[in-house]
């Protein structure tokens, strides 16, 4: 099970007028455009042409990969993607947090009578050492660990 890039990437492209209007273009790019560099690449092309020939300015973009699960997966039976897994994470300035939630957790990792998870669970620790090693806060700032309780949450009752 991989996840893969069957569609290329597609690239948003945002204007606003003098009004504070805002108005996005959206492109698509072949399979081919694989990497970020590329669409990087690809995308700052049409940009800059988009640049001279609008009068509006652009005050943003992104570019985004669809990605598929390859095999597609089976689902279990007592899945709920309501359920999230909390694991909240603390970046290299304190200050800045992210807060991961993971839908449908395992039920074997919630703890007794209690909502809270063993951070100490290999699976869950393992998580959060990809998540650590990979993602970044919305800063960009890189994240040092897990800052906090990490908890189950649902959402149609309250935390226990």
């Amino acid at each position: 099970m991989a996840l893969a890039n069957t569609l290329g990437a597609t690239f948003t492209l945002t204007l606003r007028d003098n009004n504070g209007k805002k108005s996005p273009m959206r492109f698509y790019f072949p399979a081919a455009v694989n990497t970020v560099a590329l669409a990087l690449t690809r995308a700052n092309a049409i940009r800059d042409t988009v640049a001279a020939l609008s009068n509006a300015v652009i005050v943003g973009g992104s570019v985004n990969f669809t990605l598929n699960e390859d095999d597609g997966g089976t689902y279990v039976p007592e899945s709920e993607v309501e359920r999230k897994l909390i694991v909240p994470f603390v970046g290299a300035n304190v200050r800045q947090r992210f807060v991961s939630e993971l839908p449908s957790p395992l039920f074997s990792i919630e703890q007794a009578l209690s909502d809270t998870v063993d951070q100490a669970n290999a699976l869950v620790a393992a998580y959060a050492a990809a998540v650590v090693a990979n993602a970044v806060t919305n800063r960009g700032e890189a994240l040092l660990n897990i800052s906090g309780e990490t908890y189950i949450d649902h959402r149609n009752r309250e935390k226990a």
